[in-house]
């Protein structure tokens, strides 16, 4: 990865921790939320908020991060799973599971599409292919 920004190593390493975070969450989700007492059918209303919160905020956060920068959206995203994961671990029913879902739908565009629109930000056209090459090893 000669050549390019540390930039690059940066963003990349962000998605690493951020995929980790998601990663880690995702798989026992159901049984989690199902421990701390929500329905299987709240639980696919739950799920469903999550998608549609990313289907909803991806045009608004793009746009955003054409006016104040990719950087920082891309900060208030990971803040956004660590404030995910904060109301997962403070549950005690359906309402923080959620406002941590919704968080979580709105880190995922904020860090990764906007990550990568970044990273193609900070690349020159002829480092883009090793860059986004890194970008999706690290996820």
């Amino acid at each position: 990865m000669q050549g390019l920004p540390r930039e690059v190593l940066a963003i990349c390493f962000i998605i690493l921790l951020a995929d980790i975070a998601f990663g880690i969450i995702v798989p026992t989700f159901s049984i989690f939320a199902q421990d701390v007492g929500v329905s299987l059918a709240l639980l696919g209303a739950i799920n469903a908020a999550g998608g549609l919160a990313q289907l909803f905020l991806a045009v608004p956060i793009g746009i955003l991060s054409d006016r104040i920068g990719r950087r920082a959206i891309v900060v208030t995203g990971v803040l956004c799973f660590a404030s995910s994961l904060a109301c997962f671990a403070l549950a005690n029913g359906p309402e923080l599971i959620l406002i941590g879902r919704l968080l979580q739908g709105l880190a995922g565009v904020a860090t990764f599409q906007i990550g990568a629109a970044y990273l193609g930000d900070i690349t020159a056209p002829g480092q883009r292919a090793v860059a986004f090459g890194a970008f999706t090893t690290a996820m």
